[in-house]
Parts: C-alpha cells; sequence; structure tokens
C-alpha cells in the first residue's frame, strides 16, 4: 500500500483513510476418532478437555499456556461478547474502536498500529478473518454471543507451526457445543438490564436440540436477539444514549455418525452487530478531561460501526486404521465491517469518514494423526486458504441525516481490491521417552502470494483531477516460510508436570503500489518482508488436595523481529508514505493461574500476567522511539473470581458471586507518542471493575440478578479520535448496569 505526496501530512492523511482506522486516520483437531471424551466436556472428575494441538487432550496435559472459559463460566457471569471472554484471562487485552464488532486481542503485548492480526481467530477447526492488512483481518475478530460456545481457548505465545500466518502472538479458538444424537432438549433465557445514565438493554437466547436418528444424526440450533442500552448523549443533535447495540445471529450444527470410526460435522453461523453510535466521551486533547459531561460526546454526523460474518464449515474425521485417523475440515465465510467516524472538526463543514472492508475466505485442511496415548504420536496436514477483500474509504462532506452533501467536491475515495493465498504443509512428532518424559518437535512450511490494486480520487486523493481516479498497482510478491516448535514435558507426579517450549511465527509481508507514471524515489522497494517473533517459556501444571487446587503457571520471553508499520521512503521533494518493517521488540513476563475449592459449595479463581512489551529499535520515519511500552499492553492484568452456592429447599440451590478484573496503566500507541504535539497516543489510567451475582437454581430453571460495574468505575479503555482540531474522543468502561436474568432448559 502506497500513498505518493510531497507533503508528509498528506501522505499520513492518506494512508490512514485507507486504513479507515480512527486515531491513526489523521494523527501521522478434530480429535482422532480414537479419542472418546468430545472437546470441553470432563474427561475425568471435572477436567476440560481441549484442541489446542488438533487433538482431543486433557487441559493438563497442554505442554504451552493456555487459557480457557467454559460455556457455563460466561454465562454464570452474564457475558455478552469479546470483553468477557478476554477480560479475566491474564495478559489478555482488547483494543475497541468504540464499537463491538471492531476490535483486536492481544496477548502478551503483541501488538502493532497496523491492522493485522497478531492474534489468530478459529472457530472450530476453521480460521476466520483475513490474514493480511489490508483487509483490517485484526480488528474483524469475531464477537461471538455465548449462547452456543462450550468454551474458548486462547493460546498464548506463537502458533504459526499449526495453525500458521498471524498467528505470532496466540490464538483465539472458539469451540461450538456438539449435538446430542440420543436426547431431545431445549432451552432460554432471557435478560433485561438498565445502565446508570443510560437505557434499557434486553436479550433473549433460545436452543433447540434435536435428535434426528438415535446414535447416528442429532442437529443443534440456537439463536440470540441481543440490545445493549446506550450511555453516550450527543451535545450536537440532542440525541440521548445513542450508542446503544443491537445483535442477533443463528448457529446450527448438524452431526452425523453413519458407521463406527467416521463423523461428518456441518456447521453454519450468521451474526450481525449494529451499533448506532461509537462509544466515544469529548475531551479535552490536553488534560483529557470530559469537554462537556463525563457521558457527552459532540458529534455532528451520525457515527457508528455494522459487523457480519457469515460461515459454513464442514469437518469429517475418518479412522483409516486402529492406528491412523483422517481429518477433513472446509469452510468458506465472509466477514465485513461498515464503521463511520465524525472528521468535522478537520474540516470547513459536516464530513464524515466512511470505512467499509470486507473479505470473503475459503480453507481447506487435511491431516493425518495417529493414535493418542502411544509411544510414539505424529501428526501431517496440509493447508489451503484464498482470500478475497476489498476496502472502501470515503471522506466527504455529509448532511445531517448522513447523507452525501454532493453540494461540495468530494474529499477522498480511495478503494482497494487484495487478494491472498496460501499453501501450507505442516507436521509435529511426539516421542515418549518414559510415561513421565516426551519430547515435541514441529515445523510448517507456508508459501504465499499477494496481490492489490488500488485506486483514489478526490481532493486528497488526486488533486491534479479530483473526478478522475489515480490508479495504484503493486507488484505481486511470494514468500516463503518456515516456522519451527518444540517442547518437552516432565510429569513429577500423576497430577503435576513442568514444560519448556520454544516456538516461532510470523504475519506476511506485502506488496506496496504506486500511482502508474510516478517514478519511485530512491529506497523504494515494491514490498516489504514479513515479521518474525520467537517466544521462550516454561511452565508448570499441577493438581493437589484431591484436585481441589489446580495451578498453572508461566514464565516467558519474546524475541520479535521486523515489525510493520507505517514509515517514509524518500527525500524533502519526493517522499512516499508506505508500510514497511520499522522495528524490532522484546516482551517478558509471566502468567498465573489458580483455580480452588476449598470448602464444599465454594470456588474461587485468581489470574495474574505480567508483561513487558517494549520496543527494541525503530525506523528514523517511523515516529516512535527505542524502550517504548507496545499499544495496548499493560504491565499487570488480575482477575478474581468466587461462587458460593448453597441448597436452599428442595432441588433448589442458592448462589452467590462475582468477579473483579484489573488492568494497569496502558497506551493507545507507543509510548512516546502521547508527548507529541498534537497527541498520537493516549495514556489510559489503569483501573479495575467488580461485578457482583446473586441468585438460585434448579434441575431446569435459573434466576439471577446481576450488577456490573457496581461501584460505577470511569475510566477510559480506547482512543478513537480521528482529527487533529477539537476535542479528542475516548471510549469508556459501560457505567453500572444492573439486570436479572431467567433460563429454562428441558
Amino acid at each position: 500500500m502506497m500513498v505518493f505526496t510531497t507533503v508528509r501530512n498528506r501522505a499520513m492523511v492518506k494512508t490512514a483513510a485507507r486504513l479507515g482506522v480512527g486515531a491513526l486516520a489523521l494523527c501521522g483437531a478434530g480429535a482422532a476418532a480414537q479419542e472418546a471424551t468430545p472437546p470441553g466436556q470432563a474427561a475425568s472428575g471435572d477436567e476440560i478437555v481441549v484442541t489446542a494441538n488438533k487433538r482431543a487432550e486433557k487441559l493438563s496435559n497442554i505442554g504451552g499456556a493456555i487459557s480457557v472459559e467454559t460455556g457455563e463460566e460466561l454465562n454464570a457471569a452474564n457475558a455478552n461478547g469479546l470483553r468477557d471472554y478476554v477480560g479475566n484471562l491474564p495478559n489478555v487485552t482488547l483494543q475497541t474502536n468504540g464499537a463491538p464488532g471492531f476490535g483486536k486481542v492481544i496477548v502478551r503485548g503483541i501488538s502493532s498500529v497496523t491492522l493485522g492480526a497478531t492474534t489468530g481467530t478459529y472457530i472450530d477447526e476453521v480460521p476466520i478473518g483475513s490474514s493480511t492488512m489490508f483487509a483490517a483481518g485484526g480488528f474483524l475478530t469475531p464477537d461471538l454471543d455465548p449462547a452456543d460456545l462450550d468454551h474458548v481457548e486462547v493460546l498464548k505465545g506463537p502458533q504459526g507451526t499449526l495453525y500458521g500466518a498471524s498467528a505470532p502472538g496466540g490464538l483465539l479458538k472458539f469451540v461450538t457445543k456438539l449435538p446430542d444424537t440420543d436426547d431431545f432438549s431445549i432451552g432460554a433465557e432471557e435478560e433485561i438490564s438498565t445502565v446508570k445514565h443510560g437505557g434499557t438493554g434486553y436479550s433473549l437466547r433460545a436452543h433447540a436440540n434435536l435428535p434426528i436418528a438415535k446414535d447416528t444424526a442429532g442437529l443443534r440450533v440456537s439463536g440470540f436477539y441481543r440490545k445493549d442500552p446506550g450511555f453516550i448523549d450527543n451535545v450536537a443533535t440532542g440525541a440521548k444514549n445513542e450508542n446503544d447495540v443491537t445483535s442477533k445471529g443463528i448457529a446450527t450444527n448438524l452431526l452425523l455418525t453413519p458407521s463406527e470410526g467416521l463423523s461428518i460435522r456441518i456447521g453454519g453461523l450468521i451474526q450481525n452487530i449494529n451499533a448506532d453510535a461509537v462509544n466515544a466521551v469529548a475531551v479535552d486533547r490536553v488534560t483529557l478531561l470530559p469537554v462537556f459531561g463525563k457521558d457527552d460526546t459532540e458529534f455532528f454526523v451520525p457515527t457508528g460501526n455494522r459487523a457480519k460474518i457469515r460461515l459454513v464449515s464442514g469437518t469429517i474425521t475418518y479412522d483409516l486404521t486402529p492406528d491412523i485417523s483422517l481429518v477433513s475440515a472446509t469452510s468458506y465465510s465472509k466477514v465485513t465491517n461498515a464503521d463511520r467516524g465524525d472528521l468535522t472538526n478537520d474540516a470547513p463543514l459536516p464530513t464524515m469518514r466512511l470505512f467499509d472492508v470486507g473479505t470473503k475466505k475459503f480453507t481447506q485442511e487435511v491431516r493425518l494423526l495417529s493414535a493418542s496415548n502411544q509411544s510414539f504420536e505424529w501428526m501431517v496436514g496440509a493447508f489451503y486458504t484464498k482470500e478475497t477483500s476489498n476496502r472502501t474509504s470515503i471522506f466527504r462532506a455529509t448532511l445531517p441525516n448522513g447523507e452525501p452533501d454532493t453540494s461540495f467536491p468530494l474529499f477522498l475515495e480511495s478503494l482497494g481490491d487484495s487478494k491472498y493465498r496460501e499453501v501450507a504443509v505442516f507436521g509435529n512428532a511426539t516421542y515418549y521417552f518414559t510415561p513421565q518424559l516426551d519430547l515435541t518437535l514441529g515445523a510448517r512450511y507456508a508459501h504465499n502470494k499477494q496481490e492489490i490494486v488500488e485506486k483514489d480520487r478526490g481532493l486528497l486523493g488526486n488533486p491534479d483531477d479530483p473526478d478522475v481516479f489515480l490508479l495504484s498497482i503493486a507488484s505481486k510478491p511470494k514468500d516463503g516460510v518456515m516456522t519451527y516448535s518444540a517442547a518437552m514435558r516432565w510429569r513429577f507426579d500423576e497430577d503435576s508436570m513442568v514444560y519448556a517450549r520454544a516456538a516461532s511465527g510470523y504475519r506476511p509481508g506485502g506488496p506496496r503500489s504506486i500511482p502508474l507514471g510516478v517514478t519511485p524515489p530512491a529506497g523504494f522497494t515494491d514490498s516489504f518482508g514479513a515479521e518474525h517473533l520467537w517466544n521462550y517459556e516454561v511452565g508448570l501444571r499441577s493438581s493437589f488436595l484431591d484436585n481441589r487446587v489446580n495451578l498453572s503457571a508461566a514464565a516467558y520471553y519474546i524475541d520479535w523481529k521486523s515489525i510493520q508499520g507505517f514509515i517514509q521512503v524518500g527525500d524533502a521533494q519526493l517522499q512516499l508514505g508506505t508500510f514497511g518493517n520499522a522495528g524490532d521488540a522484546v516482551s517478558k513476563g509471566f502468567e498465573l493461574e489458580l483455580n480452588t475449592r476449598p470448602v464444599e459449595g465454594l470456588t474461587l479463581g485468581a489470574a495474574v500476567g505480567y508483561s513487558k512489551a517494549t520496543l527494541e529499535r525503530a525506523d528514523p520515519t517511523f515516529g516512535a522511539e527505542k524502550g517504548d511500552t507496545l499499544p495496548y499492553a499493560p504491565r499487570w492484568t488480575v482477575s478474581l473470581d468466587g461462587q458460593y452456592e448453597h441448597p436452599i429447599s428442595g432441588d433448589w440451590v442458592g448462589f452467590v458471586g462475582g468477579n473483579y478484573r484489573y488492568l494497569s496503566k496502558h497506551f493507545t500507541s507507543y509510548e512516546s507518542l502521547a508527548f507529541t504535539n498534537p497527541r498520537q497516543a493516549v495514556p489510559l489510567k489503569g483501573y479495575g471493575i467488580l461485578d457482583l451475582r446473586l441468585g438460585a437454581r434448579s434441575g431446569n430453571f435459573d434466576v439471577t440478578i446481576f450488577a456490573k460495574n457496581v461501584t460505577n468505575k470511569y475510566a477510559y479503555i480506547a482512543d478513537t479520535t480521528a482529527t487533529f482540531f477539537g476535542p479528542a474522543f475516548e471510549s469508556i468502561v459501560q457505567p453500572r448496569t444492573i439486570g436479572i436474568s431467567f433460563s429454562q432448559n428441558f
């Protein structure tokens, strides 16, 4: 992606427009068939089974850092979306752009200012979202409702060997519930809530499990409709509580087991998220204090966000022999996002920024794997993806109703069409020297090819002839990347083990475009390189006191090379603003998770993460400096959770519980940019949020009264500023929310 201009600020404006991101815009296994336990269900006692290594394994056997939240835990906490998933996990944060459906998950501080993903995303066996920065792959993370989730896995550290590109920081994996081929069941949940100084919200969830043929076929269908209450008032238009969000979706899973050793799973997902306005408070650029009121904004044109997911997938597992299984996973997905912002403060009249992006993605993976619990286990596989993406960025004069004001010339219209194809082969093998000691080695070779065509018009896009598109065509770079992993586990007793792991990951490079007929300046190349990352960690997992205490801990060191970012090439007479390999970084820290049942009916949990992620080298034109803390990378993350249950009467059980989450101070971009004029990064103060719940349940019914952000903590969580002048705009924690939910299951 390339911008041609002789003025540095115009290059920054135009490239940021192509990206469409707020603050940057203007400021510069399936399991082997032998595994009888389905993923997510208890393997023994209360143990969770996960598919992190593309096998069904006990969580306690995973030789790497992983955090898991079950669907039951999410429902008990009245979770509604991505922020609720990641809030309890150590060294995991969410960068939002002011509305659900447009967020980036960050693990262990591995974050950059591009729109490319540093954390990969899977739904069951298939990846979703773009692999490149050209289609905002990092910010189009699915924000799934927990209605049909069995559990959520977050794998920490690079997952390049098994999961490929764009997962250098880790992997977010949604695991949906399998149909039951034996028993019919239905259920529903209703919720109503109100937010302090805001509106009223409500939701309805329902599911049905239909056994089509006993032991042979089953169908599970679930759906939801939710309105999250708004709490931001707009002083420019007089609108109240304008940032309410409406979400709806339906998920289906069909399971067929026509013969022993053969299973076929077909899944479908449709979800829409409509945010009527951005969660953004107008604040003073210097003091960061609210200009009008703690819950007030000033937008002259409509803002908001529309996110859509369409996914169909199929997974076939077949036992070729008693010791070898074949798994085939196929998917087709379409992810789109339409984001609206207000640029009026930088223009002589009301002006809107529109950023629409979408990716159509086809994937196919085939792998062979040996049975588990053998002295030598292995897996080999091949993967293919084809992605077609389009992006539209428009700056235009706008009428109060959001329609274009055609009496004024177009400021900018930037269009981009990109393609990404990747073919990969991978494999790993585990050898058990003894039942207590084993070594796993893995490798992956991936070859990708990219292309992008861009065109721009308008006063900023083609100042010589604003009505005509200026065409930019990039080269079609090809790149081959190797990633590796090695892990050793030692079980020093039945319930405890230590491990050491080293693994690499990468994000693909990409092409650079330049307007046709323009002579590139000195230093210009037609592509930029991939990022590469190595993670080294040691960890411990242990259960003791009859599994009443479960402990996991890990310490890590990450070496991140060739970070991608916005740089300048050329000289004072001719500059090109483009993406390039802008620096190196290091992240080091630890994670600790403890869960215990000290007495009957009482469960307690604690999670602590420490991460020091800093820039070690920076290109002179990058803007950031050596030693800067990376964006959205708090040093400390803490979560405390507890619940006590006690019989009330008959089969009714009462419960009371709560959760406390804390993030320490962090920055919305590289740390030194928080002290520039104008400010290009915002320091976000540390804050803690307390949630409480009280309720009762029987075999079929559940009623819960809950309060989120009980102390009504006021804190900034993201910077959504998109202009040089006027107020800055900061997203805030949702104020105190009180509600009640009912559920029925039969």
